[in-house]
């Protein structure tokens, strides 16, 4: 029987403290990969604690799928990020995953996306996309993106990035995300079967209000709330979108990313449940 292609991605669980634990939860797991987070003994690029890690995950036979990082290319210090991202680029490509992906514009901030500062912020952040792009090209990586925040949400949003990008960037369809535009994802698998590389698997639930413990609380475009939940609790539609998927041909990993409490084995394990279901 094929192994199915699930990882786990570093963010969603706080009993992890290291990439090496990290990997060890994956054996248990019986998962193949895991997908790394800038965080941990890799808050910031460092190459040597990556060749470590990879020389770990070697041995357990665990292989990194994707490499995300958390980063704003069009703040002030938009130069000083986009150096920062070529070295985690660097860390990806020693830890030999295949993509490296990361947030561009971080802002839940509507006073700050006025319809001319919104345009002037997408083409600053193109730029820094094609930067990383060529950068990351040099090394055999792959600079892919999601569905994130307002700029780049959406499918228009998204459409539209790729449209202007010039640069043959992959795409990772985050199946939570949109929900911050108030929209579902499958528009945006249908558009672009041939450019999804990786999947990131995340529930989330539409709300009028602010939920009371906003931990994982942002506001919609339109807004309203949503509030990251548990996987088959929310608002995804996971049922289409596996088929979806399966339809297109897609046969890349799944990131499993869900933003547990400290008591999270539960959570993963139902979790996991359901995903093997679905891709059987």
């Amino acid at each position: 029987m094929k192994q199915q292609k699930i990882a786990f991605y570093n963010p969603p669980f706080p009993r992890i403290k290291s990439f090496y634990e990290m990997i060890d939860l994956a054996v248990e797991y019986g998962l193949p990969a895991v997908e790394g987070f800038c965080h941990m003994e890799l808050t910031e690029p460092d190459v040597e604690a990556a060749k470590k890690i990879r020389a770990y995950a070697d041995e357990k036979g665990i292989v990194f799928c994707c490499f995300s990082v958390y980063a704003d290319l069009v703040g002030e210090d938009s130069e000083a990020q986009i150096e920062r991202m070529k070295g985690f680029t660097d860390v990806a490509a020693i830890l030999g995953s295949p993509f490296i992906h990361h947030t561009v514009i971080i802002t839940n901030d509507h006073a700050r996306l006025t319809p001319e500062n919104k345009e002037k912020l997408f083409y600053k952040g193109i730029d820094g996309i094609r930067q990383v792009y060529d950068y990351a090209a040099t090394l055999g990586v792959r600079a892919v993106y999601e569905d994130q925040a307002f700029v780049y949400n959406g499918l228009e949003g998204f459409s539209r990035l790729l449209a202007e990008v010039d640069r043959d960037i992959g795409v990772v369809a985050d199946l939570g995300n949109i929900c911050q535009m108030e929209e579902e994802i499958q528009p945006i698998i249908r558009r672009f079967p041939d450019k999804i590389v990786h999947v990131h698997i995340k529930d989330m639930k539409w709300s009028k209000t602010k939920a009371p413990d906003s931990d994982c609380t942002w506001p919609t475009w339109q807004g309203n709330w949503v509030k990251e939940v548990e996987i088959g609790q929310g608002d995804v539609n996971f049922d289409e979108c596996f088929a979806l998927l399966k339809e297109i041909g897609y046969d890349g990993y799944y990131g499993l990313e869900y933003f547990a409490k400290s008591d999270d084995s539960p959570a993963i394990d139902e979790a996991l449940e359901k995903l093997h279901n679905w891709l059987a």
